[in-house]
């Protein structure tokens, strides 16, 4: 009786196996060296465009422009006084821009 016992215990172990190792593992948590995006909205109160350069905006927030203009993406070529959404990330300590758009009007007309 102890060896049928054991055989069906082996069996169960045998057949269940495969359903173990289907379960999900964990995901590992995303290395902490990968940027964090932020985005901000505001008037440019001033502008250089050049590698190096900077943005600054009404509200006081400066940001950097990257050292490689392929690293930045704009759809116009932004201009001071106008109202954007900018897209940054943190290097080296410095908030780098990423992207440049124009912040679209609401349909209500901000009311």
């Amino acid at each position: 009786m102890r060896y049928f016992a054991l055989a069906v215990l082996c069996s169960a172990l045998v057949v269940s196996a495969p359903a173990w190792a289907q379960m999900e593992q964990p995901v590992a948590a995303p290395p902490h060296d990968h940027p964090k995006v932020t985005v901000v909205f505001g008037t440019i109160a001033a502008l250089d465009l050049r590698s190096g350069g900077g943005l600054l905006l009404n509200d006081g927030t400066r940001l950097s422009m990257p050292p490689d203009s392929e690293q930045l993406i704009w759809t116009d070529v932004p201009e001071v006084g106008e109202q954007v959404r900018v897209t940054y990330d943190i290097e080296n300590g410095q908030r780098v821009v990423r992207e440049i758009e124009p912040e679209q009007p609401s349909a209500d007309g901000g009311q």
